[in-house]
């Protein structure tokens, strides 16, 4: 495998070192999760629900003077 020097922040360091102490292996790792995470689709019903219930929670507590 090919490698290239360069030059990392001490913070993005830290952020890397939380998935691998390797850097060239935790790159792959996050790459891989937001591989994974962008093949999942929202629940649409689910969300309207989730949005329905707190907009109806809300309005309840402030007819009851919450």
């Amino acid at each position: 495998m090919a490698s290239k020097v360069v030059r990392v922040s001490e913070e993005a360091l830290s952020a890397a070192a939380q998935y691998s102490p390797d850097l060239s292996t935790a790159i792959l790792i996050m790459q891989a999760k937001l591989e994974e995470r962008s093949g999942q689709s929202l629940d649409m019903k689910a969300l309207e629900k989730l949005i329905r219930n707190t907009v109806n929670d809300c309005i309840t507590d402030l007819q009851r003077g919450y």
